[in-house]
């Protein structure tokens, strides 16, 4: 088909997920993607799964679902914020990223923890090591954003030489040893 996939979480060569614009969440069955739920007009940017049955989405619209092994109900709207990325250390513990400098946390019942790092440009990928340690990077109207995690909060890092590049992803081996990758053929170490 023509389906924009946004973000892919896989258990194995015959088990995955795939979310993406026009509301659709695939799942590979073992022999083919299968559709899992159609959601509407809603926009999935990040999953983020623990088990076969058990997984949170994220995207558009202040929506985040939560899979229950048979459908993706609702598990929080959060207004009209759109998230980009999403991260889970457990059942009781996550963050979200996304437009508007907006980061959240979750404590098990909701997202509505703020973990914010007060800036207003857009997050656009996370890679974390604990709740107090890892990585998010973005852009905003003074160029690209690279900020570290830490016990003391939030902090913007790295080359201030590239302005109005976007940063889309992040990849990292060691809290010390990371990669992002953005526009205009941008990969930084």
């Amino acid at each position: 088909g023509n389906q924009t996939w946004n973000d892919v979480w896989a258990f194995g060569a015959a088990s995955g997920f795939v979310v993406g614009t026009s509301g659709e969440i695939w799942r590979h069955d073992g022999s083919a993607w299968v559709r899992s739920q159609d959601t509407g007009n809603q926009t999935w940017n990040a999953i983020w799964m623990f088990s076969v049955t058990d997984g949170f989405v994220a995207g558009s619209a202040g929506e985040i679902r939560r899979y229950n092994g048979f459908t993706w109900p609702l598990s929080q709207d959060t207004g009209t914020q759109t998230w980009n990325d999403i991260w889970l250390f457990d059942a009781s513990s996550g963050i979200v990223i996304g437009t508007s400098g907006v980061v959240r946390k979750y404590d098990g019942v909701d997202w509505s923890g703020n973990d914010g790092t007060g800036f207003t440009g857009v997050w656009n990928a996370l890679y974390m090591f604990s709740p107090t340690s890892g990585w998010a990077v973005g852009n905003n109207s003074g160029g690209e954003l690279i900020y570290q995690r830490t016990s003391s909060g939030w902090s913007r890092v790295g080359p201030s030489s590239l302005p109005n590049v976007n940063l889309f992803s992040v990849f990292c081996i060691t809290a010390n040893n990371c990669w992002a990758v953005g526009a205009s053929g941008v990969i930084l170490h």
